[in-house]
């Protein structure tokens, strides 16, 4: 369960980006934006597409999640009124992850909610996504059609190369910062994650 997990040590990413949702939203919104990427050469992942057969869903989560290089929510009406909460643990094992990445300084920042109600959404603002309200983007007309949907494509793909700039700094301030060595010689793949190396950028 979430409480008892660790991230022990940090894989190479095989994924750009996994896209957390609700199934409601798959059919019109997610998986459109799932293939727009696709098509733009990113590589993303859906929990429905890539569970491996016989694996424990939650060991599966975890694992889908750790080897991605973002997170990405599409807080939407429905994924706020659900009552399944697998979104709730994906959150959780999202911020797990997101934690084991500060040294303090925030090496990589991993998450990008994209809302698709308005700011002022009363269960919004008391739910776990309320905290990354200051770190998301609006879609600011409310319907999920082709243009929410060209729109969620457009950030999820502006969000990868934005953290592909930053890492490219940070990259040059942690191996050039003697107190990160021990941290780069015990975590053999933190530096490729903080540089966004895997999977390759998209030229």
């Amino acid at each position: 369960m979430i409480g008892d997990w660790r991230v022990q040590s940090l894989p190479r990413c095989t994924h750009h980006v996994f896209l957390s949702h609700c199934a409601e939203d798959r059919v019109r919104l997610v998986q459109p934006v799932y293939n727009a990427l696709e098509s733009s050469k990113y590589l993303p992942w859906l929990d429905q597409h890539h569970y491996p057969r016989g694996q424990d869903p939650f060991a599966a989560l975890r694992e889908g999640i750790i080897h991605c290089r973002h997170i990405v929510y599409f807080v939407t009406a429905n994924f706020l009124s659900q009552g399944r909460g697998w979104n709730s643990v994906e959150n959780a094992y999202s911020n797990l992850l997101q934690d084991n990445l500060r040294f303090p300084l925030e090496l990589c920042h991993i998450q990008l909610p994209l809302f698709f109600v308005p700011q002022n959404h009363v269960i919004l603002r008391r739910s776990a996504w309320g905290p990354l309200v200051q770190r998301g983007q609006f879609y600011r007309p409310g319907r999920v059609d082709s243009r929410a949907i060209n729109w969620a494509s457009r950030e999820i793909m502006a969000f990868i190369r934005q953290e592909e700039k930053r890492g490219a700094s940070l990259a040059d301030q942690v191996q050039s910062d003697p107190n990160f060595q021990p941290l780069l010689e015990k975590e053999k793949n933190l530096l490729r994650r903080v540089m966004c190396a895997d999977p390759p950028p998209i030229p």
